[in-house]
């Protein structure tokens, strides 16, 4: 509300109830508020908001609603009482001075059913979601359902399952209410402009484009005397779960710029990333490098770092056939070309750099953003055209994860396997433990009160606040590796269709299979995977030990280069991603020396077909007398100096003669694919033997697999066995690898 409208009379204030209404039903059909809580006061007669996460972000939204004039906040929900506290002096004081009453004590809401209180208020309007993203789904389902408009923080989910629900959950209040999504950036006047001037033709054709989002490190407070659990909540923008990771929860804004821009999503996308520089804060990366590919060949390259130290930068730049726009969130912003175009007000190359918000509050170029899609907001409810940006934002997330999954598993991603997921995140924690009675007890008794913004997100939402009251400390996030097993692990009396659904039946999600020389046979492989929904990962390459490319006869050795042949185009017919290969083998014919020098000289002739169908050789440590430890390992894959040569780990074969956790560390990030087996030594020599009851300690394997941020997939190579032993293996692995309970 200005300050001109403040000054006039009370009754100009108020809304004629039935004309209002009248008008709002014939321009939108209907009007969601309803007629009883539009009132004749400027109080009563603003949007009534509730507040669900009261943290630095959702503090930010609801206090850029009031300021529009139309709204006011009347309703608090938080996990934790400090915040709940916190939020309720600074908004009570806030709109006091606008000459609105303090919010009620029965419109605040604490414990882990908070947001449904909220959603069941009969005292709300519209809701403001800014919960860990990891809520979002459920939490906006609530207040939707409740039939409440309803502002949701970015992103709108931090799985796939989870994005569409949340379209399913737009399709419900299409019509019916608003429904808008925390990308304020949209509705920000230069941007605004910008993109206008793009779509109009300014840059002519787009070839090709580049974004970045380089932020600081997240300071977060250490909570000392908190259990992990907590430190987990307070501190969830470290967590990839509670977070979606830095590319969904923060990178997003740039990424929806993107699809803005080019009016359309990425089809596929290529990455890398990692925790590189970061402490141990968590499961989160610290930066990511992906390429997006886009209709009409349009490539865009992001890069995103969440760890520098005196510097931040984001930006997007689109080359074209007739001009270069730049949009920085501080900077020159405009066009440069054929048409010339800058953002009256943007400041000059040469202007000093603008400080950061781990809020979202800025200046410069996104000084009226905020401002502007709140008043947007509160615009389509009082007037009935309401918006509804679910799909929009669904869309943004998904490109996001899209990427995220390209750089966790080392491979290019498409849109459409993206959408075929069905991987539900799980934070691996119960809100409902402990009891509500001892929740409110112990956050009643909550001393602290330490301020928790945090980067353009949302505020946690979660499990008690005083570790006396939080629950046994699970593990942490489970790791992001997906879960696999051997072809021939399955009972070879089944079909190759029902084989690869039993795989997918007791937990699987991913198979390596054998070299396939028949073509026809390979194609039945193919669709018997496409039909149980689950991809075959990798290539077992079968003729290295037969015929190894270390040996002295060209006729043995021109085999095996034709069985690797044969493996690498199974690999591209199958989709998958690398190729298993044994280098070498060591034998009273065939020195190491040998064996190092002959099968470099053999691998390197591969190379060209490998880049060519982009799968990568993976070499694997064997019993074999060959590469016997990291170090050796490391050196020989280093000297080919190509991306397509990686490591093939397997756990169970270095126990005899090393530790897999060391194995681990130094082969980091040159580690492609794992082999999961155990290894049991005996009095009289030692057996193979189901995970769990060998030598690996699984839990130091795990927590190398969280230091070097390992992504990939780790299969399964054990006896095989019928659907009950298949079911325990998988929950094995789900135990002892992934850290799932």
């Amino acid at each position: 509300m200005s300050e001109d409208a403040k000054d006039q009379p009370s009754n100009s204030g108020k809304v004629d109830r039935r004309k209002f209404i009248g008008t709002a039903a014939a321009t939108a059909g209907m009007m969601f508020i309803k007629p009883e809580l539009v009132r004749g006061t400027a109080a009563n007669s603003a949007v009534r908001v509730g507040l669900l996460g009261c943290g630095g972000r959702g503090t930010e939204d609801a206090t850029n609603l009031v300021d529009t004039g139309g709204s006011r906040v009347v309703a608090l929900a938080d996990l934790f009482q400090d915040q709940l506290d916190k939020g309720r002096d600074a908004f009570n004081k806030m709109q006091q001075d606008k000459g609105y009453p303090a919010i009620d004590a029965s419109q605040l809401f604490v414990g882990p059913h908070a947001f449904q209180q909220m959603a069941n208020s009969k005292e709300i309007d519209a809701v403001v979601i800014a919960t860990p993203p990891y809520f979002h789904p459920e939490h906006l389902e609530a207040v939707v359902a409740a039939g409440k408009h309803v502002y949701c923080e970015k992103p709108v989910a931090v799985d796939v399952p989870g994005a569409l629900k949340v379209i399913e959950i737009g399709k419900r209040a299409e019509g019916k209410l608003s429904l808008d999504v925390g990308f304020q950036i949209r509705d920000c006047p230069p941007f605004v402009e910008l993109v206008r001037r793009i779509h109009g033709g300014a840059l002519g054709k787009i070839i090709c484009g580049e974004a970045h989002y380089f932020s600081g490190y997240i300071d977060r407070p250490a909570w000392p005397d908190a259990s992990p659990v907590e430190r987990r909540l307070r501190n969830w923008v470290y967590d990839r779960a509670l977070s979606g990771d830095i590319i969904v929860e923060q990178n997003i804004h740039v990424i929806d710029i993107c699809n803005w821009v080019l009016k359309a999503h990425p089809l596929k996308a290529s990455g890398s990333g990692g925790r590189q520089g970061r402490p141990q804060d968590g499961d989160a990366f610290g930066n990511y490098n992906v390429l997006f590919h886009y209709p009409e060949g349009v490539d865009i390259t992001f890069s995103s770092t969440q760890i520098s130290k005196g510097w931040w930068e984001v930006t997007e730049r689109f080359f074209g056939t007739r001009g270069t726009s730049q949009s920085p969130y501080t900077g020159p912003l405009g066009i440069w070309g054929e048409e010339p175009w800058q953002a009256e007000g943007s400041v000059a190359k040469d202007a000093p750099p603008a400080a950061f918000s781990a809020t979202g509050k800025f200046t410069s170029n996104l000084e009226f953003a905020d401002r502007e899609k709140k008043k947007a907001f509160v615009d389509s409810i009082t007037s009935g055209h309401f918006h509804n940006q679910a799909a929009a934002g669904a869309e943004s997330a998904l490109s996001c994860m899209m990427a995220r999954t390209a750089a966790y598993t080392g491979r290019e991603v498409s849109w459409e396997e993206t959408l075929k997921s069905k991987e539900k995140w799980d934070s691996k924690i119960d809100l409902n433990k402990p009891s509500r009675r001892e929740f409110l007890k112990s956050t009643v008794t909550t001393a602290f009160s330490a301020g928790l913004g945090v980067c353009a997100g949302a505020e946690l939402f979660a499990a008690s606040t005083a570790p006396s009251a939080v629950p046994a400390s699970p593990p942490p996030s489970p790791l992001p590796i997906k879960k696999g097993l051997v072809f021939d692990m399955l009972p070879a009396k089944l079909s190759s269709a029902e084989r690869m659904k039993l795989a997918r039946d007791v937990g699987f999600e991913v198979v390596q299979a054998p070299t396939t020389p028949e073509e026809h046979a390979a194609e039945e492989m193919k669709k018997a995977a496409d039909a149980a929904n689950i991809r075959i990962d990798s290539v077992m390459n079968m003729d290295h030990w037969k015929y190894p490319l270390s040996s002295s006869d060209a006729t043995v050795v021109e085999k095996s280069l034709a069985g690797m042949r044969t493996s690498l185009r199974n690999a591209k017919l199958w989709g998958s991603d690398a190729v298993l290969l044994v280098p070498a083998v060591v034998n009273p014919q065939t020195s190491y020396r040998d064996a190092w020098s002959r099968s470099q000289t053999q691998i390197r002739k591969l190379l060209p077909l490998a880049e060519e169908l982009k799968i990568v050789i993976a070499i694997e440590e064997v019993w074999n007398k060959f590469l016997l430890s990291p170090l050796e390992m490391t050196k020989y894959i280093g000297e080919f100096q190509s991306p397509w040569i990686e490591a093939w780990f397997d756990v169970g074969n270095v126990v005899l003669y090393g530790y897999p956790q060391d194995w681990i560390r130094t082969l980091g990030k040159g580690i492609a694919k794992v082999h999961l087996k155990d290894f049991k030594r005996k009095k009289d020599g030692y057996e193979w033997v189901n995970l769990g009851d060998g030598d690996v300690d699984w839990e130091a394997v795990r927590e190398a697999f969280r230091e070097t941020s390992y992504s990939g997939s780790a299969i399964c190579e054990l006896e095989g066995g019928d659907e009950a032993y298949l079911r325990d293996v998988s929950r094995r692995v789900d135990r002892l690898v992934l850290g799932r309970s």
